[in-house]
């Protein structure tokens, strides 16, 4: 699945010509506050790149799309998909989301999206997502998108809280479209 559609956004496979704009939510404290600290430039953009070859790669593992109003085509942030092992049926859901795209819902709006297409396209049956506690707009959208908390040992948890989402339904109705 190349690309897919929200009401208000559009979600398309991450391409080279995008790799400045993902690269620099890596770079930004601001966006990196609650993840883990900001990258340089040389490491996001590597990081990107390898992102855009793994879309080419024979063994899917990981997906990253940029985020884009669809009003505009103003790029928002970026949301992926990665497969902890090729052909596993569960992934770990992430999103970046630009400072100005903040206070939009726009996080509810793009990982409901992508969790159908996991879920209906990719046929997993398990997408969870891990992030910091204290970060409580995520804490209360993946919440809202039905994921439900368990806490993991320590050993199994690199960050303060882990979310599973085992039971999930499908809660934004986007308009999939597939691209060659």
């Amino acid at each position: 699945m190349t690309a897919f559609y929200t009401e208000r956004l559009s979600h398309r496979l991450l391409e080279e010509q995008d790799v400045a704009f993902a690269a620099s939510l890596y770079q930004d404290p601001k966006v990196m506050r609650k993840i883990a600290t900001s990258f340089s430039k040389e490491k996001s953009e590597r990081s990107m790149m390898a992102a855009v070859k793994a879309h080419n790669g024979s063994v899917l593992n990981l997906c990253v799309w940029l985020i884009s109003e669809r009003s505009t085509s103003r790029p928002v942030g970026i949301q992926m998909l990665n497969w902890k092992t090729a052909g596993s049926k569960s992934a770990e859901a992430g999103i970046m989301l630009h400072p100005t795209a903040n206070g939009k819902q726009f996080a509810f709006e793009a990982v409901g999206a992508m969790l159908d297409v996991g879920f209906h396209i990719y046929h997993l049956d398990h997408i969870y997502a891990q992030f910091n506690t204290t970060n409580i707009p995520v804490a209360k959208f993946v919440e809202k998108l039905g994921f439900t908390t368990f806490l993991p040992s320590e050993k199994e948890a690199p960050s303060d809280c882990s979310i599973y989402r085992a039971d999930w339904q499908r809660l934004v109705q986007p308009t999939l479209t597939q691209q060659a």
